[in-house]
C-alpha cells in the first residue's frame, strides 16, 4: 500500500490558534487513537506531549505549554456498514453544507493531479480525500471497503460549491532526515456546498475526523461539517 495513503495510527488535532488579542491562552487539542496497539500506548503520548511542552514549546518560538482538563478516554468503533455502499437518490439531499477546515489542508498532487493550483476547492476534492483516507483506515486496521466508488464519486462530481472562502496557507518546514529546507502549500477556510447526497455525508464526516491529505499526524487536514440554508450566519453542526 502506498505510504501516502496509510492513515497513521495517531493523530494530534490542535484547534487554529486564535488571533483574537483577548485570547486566553487555553488551546483545546483532540488525540485520536486509532487501533489497538495505539490506544494501548495512550499514556506514553499523553506523558510524552506534556514533557514536549516543559522542554519544545510549542511553534518556532517554543512557547512553553501545559496540559490541563483532560478528558477522560471516549472508546468506539467505526462500522464499514455506517458508510453507504453506494449513493441513493431516495435518501434526498442536504441543501447547502458547509465544510469548515479545523486545521490546513494539503491535498498535494495525489488528489489533484491535473491542476497546477490550490483554489477553488471542490467538493470532489474533499471528498475523494477522505475516501482515501478511509479506505487506507479500513484496510489497514479492519477489513478493505466494498463500496461502488465509482458511483459515489460520480456522484460528488456533480455537487456545487455556492460560496468559498478558501485562502492559501503556506508554511516553511525542514526535512531533518536530509537537512533541506522546503516550503508546505495547503489552503485554511470553509465553503459552502448545495444539494449534497445524503449518502456522501458519512464519507464526509469521518473523513473530517480521522483527517486527510498529507500531514495528518501533525493533526492537518481535518474539517467540520455545518448544516443550515445558510451555514454563514446560522449552522447546525454536525
Amino acid at each position: 500500500m502506498d505510504h501516502e495513503l496509510v492513515s497513521r495510527a495517531v493523530v494530534l488535532s490542535p484547534s487554529i490558534v486564535p488571533c483574537d488579542p483577548g485570547w486566553d491562552g487555553c488551546l483545546s487539542f483532540e488525540v485520536l487513537l486509532v487501533g489497538e496497539a495505539a490506544i494501548a500506548r495512550r499514556r506514553d503520548i499523553l506523558s510524552s506531549l506534556a514533557e514536549a511542552g516543559s522542554f519544545r514549546g510549542f511553534g518556532v518560538e517554543g512557547v512553553p505549554f501545559e496540559l490541563v482538563d483532560l478528558m477522560p478516554p471516549n472508546k468506539g468503533k467505526l462500522a464499514a456498514s455506517c458508510l453507504p455502499a453506494f449513493p441513493v437518490a431516495s435518501e434526498g439531499v442536504v441543501e447547502r453544507l458547509t465544510v469548515r477546515l479545523n486545521s490546513p489542508l494539503f491535498l498535494g498532487r495525489l488528489n489533484r493531479p491535473k491542476r497546477s493550483g490550490l483554489l477553488p476547492v471542490r467538493f470532489i476534492d474533499l471528498f475523494q480525500a477522505a475516501v482515501r483516507s478511509l479506505q487506507a483506515l479500513f484496510a489497514w486496521h479492519a477489513q478493505p471497503l466494498d463500496a461502488d466508488f465509482e458511483a459515489l464519486a460520480f456522484a460528488a462530481e456533480q455537487v456545487k460549491c455556492e460560496r468559498e472562502a478558501f485562502t492559501e496557507f503556506r508554511q516553511g518546514g525542514v526535512a531533518h532526515r536530509i537537512h533541506d529546507a522546503y516550503e508546505l502549500r495547503g489552503v485554511l477556510g470553509a465553503g459552502v456546498y448545495r444539494d449534497v447526497p445524503w449518502s456522501l455525508i458519512p464519507w464526509m464526516h469521518w473523513g473530517g475526523r480521522f483527517h486527510v491529505g498529507q500531514h495528518r499526524v501533525c493533526g492537518a487536514g481535518g474539517w467540520s461539517l455545518e448544516l443550515g440554508y445558510d451555514s454563514w450566519a446560522t449552522a447546525t453542526p454536525l
